[in-house]
């Protein structure tokens, strides 16, 4: 996990990431020596109620951004927690969603399996030989079925 958190520092302008669990306990952290264990008992819990607070207007939540005066709070939700990563105002957004959800996607796999290591991606399901494939639509059966505008294409 630790080698996940130090790859969000290859952008420019951040300055470190923690992960919360679902309970707002703090799981891990990749932050300057300024940031004790003890400031997460009570901002942990915190973010967690804001992230529900806004999910209880009946969307579910992917990612938050809460903006300071010269720094800025990136949460992305993963699986069984929270990604949090803090950065300056300036830092590139578009390059920062991206390494976001890669980060997130293989802490995912360790917070909802903790016994599985995070640098090991994990592997699809073998496809299932006895399924019966769909039956193939002939041409005529595709030209009558095309619309476009809510009319039927010839």
């Amino acid at each position: 996990m630790q080698s996940a958190l130090k790859a969000l520092r290859d952008i420019q302008g951040v300055f470190g990431s923690f992960v919360l669990t679902s309970s707002g306990e703090l799981l891990d952290k990749d932050l300057p020596a300024v940031f004790h264990d003890e400031v997460f008992l009570e901002t942990g819990p915190r973010i967690m109620r804001l992230c529900e607070a806004i999910e209880h207007g009946g969307e579910a939540l992917d990612s938050l951004v809460l903006r300071f005066a010269d720094h800025k709070l990136h949460v992305r939700r993963s699986r069984g927690g929270l990604l949090c990563v803090i950065t300056d105002v300036g830092t590139n957004v578009p390059a920062l969603r991206m390494a976001l959800a890669l980060v997130a996607r293989r802490l995912g796999n360790v917070l909802s399996d903790p016994t599985e290591e995070a640098a090991t991606p994990s592997e699809p399901p073998p496809p299932q030989r006895d399924s019966v494939p769909p039956p193939l639509s002939t041409r005529a059966d595709k030209r009558q079925s095309q619309t476009y505008r809510g009319r039927p294409v010839l």
